[in-house]
């Protein structure tokens, strides 16, 4: 029987279910975990009930071909021995990338060893699709709100800016403003002095013209001169 996809919560009961039914009326059975892409401590249990179970009933029951990360929870688990039985060769040194000293792992194929090799593959999930979901959907969030909160702050920005403008725009208008006021108070100076010099000048004129009439009067009013006496 070949496994594939997630091995979880979710479906480790629907997998329980199915290896009962299956065993019923043969021999041995071999699980071929090799597609699997997930498994969590549900679906270790899962197998474990399901290798109970068929000892139970005297059927055979092992686990062939894990992937690194199903690999990893047996060892960590220690249920290697129990799940791969006479298959697994004890002895072979992995490096599971942790840093330190090669960790004797047992494994069972070739392939097994050079999956745990390689680099892409040291990784083992610890956690479901759903979850791995849910929080690349929170970094979403967090940046969405983070672009959002950068847009408002812009947008304060360029809303200070556009106020700056407008002080700077009204304060350049008042400035030539008091530059007309003076100019204009400046040639109404102009035109005051220009006018008070011509009244000035009639003033002066006005002046001589009654002098000159002051004269005229006075010479008209005086007697005129008489000659000596005439002899009878």
């Amino acid at each position: 029987m070949t496994l594939s996809g997630e091995l979880d919560q979710l479906t480790a009961p629907s997998l329980v279910q199915l290896l009962d039914n299956a065993a019923s009326g043969i021999p041995h059975l071999v699980l071929d975990v090799a597609q699997l892409s997930f498994c969590d401590l549900a679906g270790l249990r899962a197998l474990l009930h399901a290798h109970q179970t068929a000892s139970e009933r005297g059927l055979a029951l092992a686990v062939r071909n894990p992937p690194a990360h199903v690999m990893w929870l047996l060892h960590i688990t220690g249920t290697t021995d129990h799940l791969l039985g006479d298959r697994v060769t004890i002895g072979d040194e992995i490096d599971v990338g942790t840093g330190d000293q090669p960790t004797r792992w047992p494994s069972t194929t070739d392939a097994t060893r050079a999956s745990l090799r390689d680099p892409d593959t040291r990784q083992v999930p610890t956690d479901n699709a759903d979850d791995r979901d849910r929080r690349a959907d929170d970094r979403d969030r967090r940046a969405d709100e983070r672009d959002r909160r950068a847009d408002e702050r812009d947008r304060r920005a360029d809303e200070r800016d556009r106020r700056a403008d407008e002080r700077d725009r009204r304060a350049d208008d008042r400035d030539l403003l008091d530059q007309e006021r003076r100019r204009l108070m400046e040639e109404r100076a102009h035109r005051v002095g220009e006018h008070q010099r011509w009244e000035d000048i009639r003033e002066d004129l006005a002046n001589i013209r009654e002098r000159d009439l002051e004269r005229r009067e006075a010479a008209d009013t005086k007697p005129p001169l008489q000659d000596g006496p005439r002899e009878p």
